[in-house]
């Protein structure tokens, strides 16, 4: 069975899973856009086998591998050593978390990337040690998540897992998890970016954690951040 699976035209994702504690898992997801020049974007890597591996050739040449805050970064070791030619991006800080990375450049406001206007990014404020940021693809109108919203809707393995999510208030719900609240220090640095999501013309979103919304998703997404906008 293939693990990419097909999004949108010129998108794709692959799902994994990370063990939070004995019986709790956490689904986790990277997504793959392959550009205008045939080449693909890895967002969030997970790890890459080498039947997945297979799968990516056969869509082109991994060029870019995303660190999108300064959590999601498990897998990238592994992933630089299979993509030695890929340049890694990430936020500021991960190279004194991850001395072992070569990483190309860092996430900020005036940093457009390689790859141009085909993939916008918005690093929202006020989260020091999280440093989460937001891409969004226009050709699709996908806005692109790690940590800022989950939706645990389907794939939860484990029994401590079910325990977890209801005591967090994200069990099968499309909500901002406290423990990504936790990390806010600056609230009005974190709303301001909050209120620029919406200067995105996006109906589809993709998160790492949970189900993709692929339909009133600024509704949704307006709903969950309703607090800080």
């Amino acid at each position: 069975m293939s693990q990419l699976r097909a999004w949108v035209p010129g998108i794709w994702f692959a799902e994994g899973e990370v063990q939070l504690m004995p019986g709790a898992y956490l689904s986790t997801r990277m997504t793959v856009i392959r550009l205008s020049d045939g080449g693909l974007w890895l967002h969030s890597p997970i790890e890459i086998d080498d039947e997945l591996a297979g799968e990516l050739k056969e869509l082109g040449q991994v060029r870019y591998l995303v660190s999108p805050n300064l959590f999601h970064h498990l897998y990238l070791g592994t992933a630089q050593k299979r993509y030695p030619q890929a340049k890694l991006y990430a936020p500021v800080g991960l190279a004194a978390k991850r001395p072992d990375l070569t990483i190309h450049g860092t996430w900020s406001d005036s940093f457009a990337g390689p790859w141009g206007d085909e993939i916008e990014h918005l690093c929202l404020g006020g989260m020091p040690k999280l440093q989460e940021t937001i891409f969004y693809h226009p050709k699709t109108e996908t806005l692109l998540t790690t940590d800022l919203v989950f939706n645990l809707q389907d794939n939860i393995h484990g029994w401590m897992s079910h325990i977890l999510y209801r005591v967090l208030g994200t069990y099968k719900q499309f909500k901002v998890s406290p423990i990504f609240t936790s990390q806010i220090k600056d609230k009005q640095a974190f709303s301001e970016g909050c209120k620029g999501l919406f200067g995105w013309a996006f109906s589809r979103i993709i998160m790492a954690h949970g189900r993709p919304i692929d339909q009133r998703a600024e509704e949704y997404l307006r709903v969950a951040l309703a607090r800080w906008l």
